[in-house]
Order: structure tokens, then C-alpha cells, then sequence
């Protein structure tokens, strides 16, 4: 369930009830990550929460940003519990298109530019159109995500260590070593996680 998608919730609930029992993604109280300090708390994406669930219980003590590498790019922060009882704290994060949505929408927005490779090309001054939309959006994705984290740390105080997942997750981690191995079922794990933790109620 994406942001704003509740209505496509509805109907899966409705469609699938009679076969199994259906749970939407929320906030919760009986969870292991206090999201009360997020002002979009209501709107905010099942995808965002199972991931802040997932890195929380991966790296329990450290300060994270959850780079999730999609259609739309997330980076979240997340705060280890500051002693011991207390939660880990989702604090907030940012949203970008993916790299491959920036491509589409070059080809889609223009008259002649083509939907090209994902991947870094040879020459940083491209050698013609395709280099050049992959310098533009591949390698200039480098520089956007290096920025937003900067900011990121700068605002936060600390280092925040990356966990990164998606479908462009190994791109990323291709073009950024500095984010580490991509973690592919953060976002699953999560789920399980949030399914669990949610018994409790």
C-alpha cells in the first residue's frame, strides 16, 4: 500500500476477506518503532513503515536511513531507543522519483529523447543523446542522493548508516558503495515483523 492508496485497500479487503483475513499496514502503538513524532503520521506508506520496522530490528543500535530504490525513491530516518525500554523512533524522511521514473519521464515529456539503459555511462561528457540522459539522470542520481543524506546527517547530528533495498537497490549500491550490500527483503521482513508485533494488541 502506497501513500494516499487507501481506496485500493478497501477493495482488496473486500475482494479477499472471504478467503483469508486482511491487515493494512499502519501505525501502531504495539509496535517496535514510535512513529508519534511524524507530523504525516496518517498518509504515511505501508512500504515506508514496514522498512523502518525491518532496519530497527537489523541494526538496533545505531542511527539509520532506509534507502528504498523504486518507481519513487525513499530515504527515512530512523533513532535507536535512547535507553533501554524506551522505542526506536521513525523521525521522517524524503521522497524522489526513482532513477528509472526520471528516464520515463524524459521520454514521455519529449519529443525525441529515448528511454535509455540504467546504467553509468563510460564518459562523464556524454558521447551523444544516450550518454548524455545517463549522465543527466544515472550519474547525476549520485549527487542527489550524496546531497540529500548530507543534509540529512548535517541536520541529524550524527552519522546515519544506510540500509538499502528496492528494485534499483544494486544499481545504487553499484554506483554508491558507501551504502553497503542491498538488503532485498527488508520491506518483507518488516511486514512479517509488523504482522507479529501487532498481536500484541
Amino acid at each position: 500500500t502506497q501513500e494516499g492508496s487507501y481506496e485500493d485497500f478497501d477493495f482488496a479487503k473486500a475482494y479477499f476477506a472471504p478467503l483469508a483475513p486482511v491487515s493494512e499496514v499502519r501505525p501502531s502503538v504495539h509496535l517496535s518503532v514510535d512513529f508519534s513524532g511524524y507530523a504525516g503520521c496518517a498518509t504515511l506508506g505501508a512500504d515506508r513503515i514496514a522498512n523502518a520496522v525491518s532496519a530497527a530490528a537489523l541494526c538496533p543500535h545505531e542511527a539509520l536511513v532506509v534507502i528504498d530504490a523504486g518507481t519513487a525513491t525513499t530515504a527515512d530516518v530512523g533513532f535507536p531507543p535512547a535507553q533501554e525500554g524506551e522505542k526506536a523512533r521513525f523521525l521522517g524522511g524524503v521522497i524522489a522519483p526513482g532513477v528509472g521514473t526520471m528516464v520515463r519521464a524524459l521520454q514521455g515529456g519529449t519529443a525525441q529523447l529515448p528511454e535509455v539503459p540504467l546504467e553509468l555511462p563510460l564518459h562523464a561528457v556524454g558521447q551523444g543523446t544516450t550518454e548524455a540522459i545517463q549522465n543527466g539522470c544515472v550519474r547525476g542520481y549520485r549527487g542527489l542522493l550524496r546531497e540529500l543524506l548530507q543534509s540529512m546527517e548535517q541536520e541529524c547530528g550524527c552519522r546515519l548508516r544506510p540500509v538499502l533495498t528496492g528494485g534499483d537497490a544494486p544499481l545504487l549500491a553499484e554506483l554508491m558503495p558507501e551504502l553497503g550490500k542491498p538488503e532485498p527483503l527488508l520491506t518483507l521482513r518488516g511486514i512479517a515483523l509488523w504482522a507479529k508485533e501487532s498481536k500484541k494488541c
